[in-house]
């Protein structure tokens, strides 16, 4: 994502937003959270290329799902000499825990949804017949 700024090496909130496709006050809400830390020209936020490379990282981790504290996690990896080695491998990390967990939820929903779908093709009944010993069905 190309972002030009107003002027060398320095965006504006609303510049910033719009090119990552996300809203000032969520980038307002990173810096409350401790992961952006813009500068301050008077009383606007000014971003230089440090925090244009975090917002880049911030707003990638919350399409895949990251929480703040896991993204906070990835962000103080960071070292040059290393080239955020470190920090992609902490992401593939967090992916990976992250698909296991839906994996076996899509297992416990696919196992339920076999359940339901042959109480319903149970013969001579209009309604799913329930075991007095077992649970209601609740949302």
């Amino acid at each position: 994502m190309q972002v030009q700024p107003s002027t060398p090496d320095v965006y504006s909130i609303s510049q910033l937003s719009r090119a990552f496709n996300t809203s000032p006050r969520a980038l307002r809400y990173y810096e409350s959270k401790g992961l952006l830390t813009p500068e301050r020209n008077g009383p606007y936020r000014v971003y230089g290329r440090r925090e244009v490379r975090r917002i880049r990282i911030i707003v990638e981790a919350r399409e895949l799902g990251l929480s703040i504290a896991q993204i906070r996690d990835v962000l103080d990896l960071y070292r040059p000499s290393d080239k955020g080695r470190a920090q992609v491998k902490k992401v593939v990390d967090y992916l990976r825990r992250r698909l296991s967990r839906l994996e076996a939820e899509a297992r416990k929903a696919t196992a339920k949804l076999a359940e339901l779908e042959g109480q319903l093709t149970e013969p001579g009944e209009d309604y799913p017949r329930r075991d007095r010993r077992s649970k209601p069905i609740t949302s």
